[in-house]
């Protein structure tokens, strides 16, 4: 079967992702509960996030819930493409270490790193602004998340958040859609994914 996207991921980097990606499918078809699943993105949103860095070339992308590093490597495969680099944070120490051995294995590890940290208590991620945010934690935390990284946000810093439309993120979503600091579009792709572009402090009026 033909795929639906044609992403050149180099050999190494593939080979993981492709072992990521058959892991988080077997999880799902065991019927795992969720807590003892990596939930990764799907293949289609992780096709959508390498295009996304690819075209936006942001300098520095924040990953917010690495968890086993299948969309960590894909945005650092595209980083490294644009000269970018990718800062993920997780607060399972022994997922973010498998993150790392990960990027090493790939060749990533100048690019992409992953700290056990919660972005809103790290100086690593207070020490610079950021061009492109993946959120992908729990899902009543979005909005948190989102308001504790806006000082650091640069003008026009794109933000992504999954699962937008298998889970109830109104709270987050209407935030968005109502601040005078962000434009925001809701893509229908697999469980969907929220948009967003950050505008700056001042309001869209000026």
């Amino acid at each position: 079967m033909t795929e639906h996207w044609s992403i050149p991921f180099r050999p190494q980097e593939k080979e993981i992702i492709d072992r990521l990606q058959a892991e988080d499918d077997a999880q799902r078809q065991a019927g795992l509960p969720v807590s003892q699943r990596t939930r990764n993105v799907t293949r289609e949103t992780g096709a959508f996030l390498w295009q996304a860095v690819v075209a936006h070339r942001p300098a520095a992308i924040l990953e917010i819930g690495s968890s086993n590093g299948l969309s960590t490597m894909i945005l650092a495969s595209a980083a490294a493409r644009i000269g970018g680099i990718v800062l993920g944070t997780e607060l399972i120490p022994e997922r973010v270490a498998q993150n790392n051995r990960q990027l090493a294995s790939a060749g990533l590890d100048s690019v992409a790193r992953v700290i056990a940290e919660d972005h809103r208590e790290s100086a690593d991620v207070h020490a610079r602004r950021w061009d492109f945010i993946f959120i992908d934690a729990e899902k009543d935390d979005y909005l948190p998340h989102l308001q504790a990284i806006m000082p650091y946000l640069t003008p026009g810093a794109v933000v992504l958040a999954d699962n937008v439309i298998s889970h109830d993120c109104r709270v987050y979503q209407d935030y968005l859609r109502t601040s005078p600091h962000f434009s925001t579009f809701t893509i229908p792709l697999d469980r969907g994914v929220e948009y967003s572009v950050y505008l700056g402090e001042e309001s869209a009026d000026g």
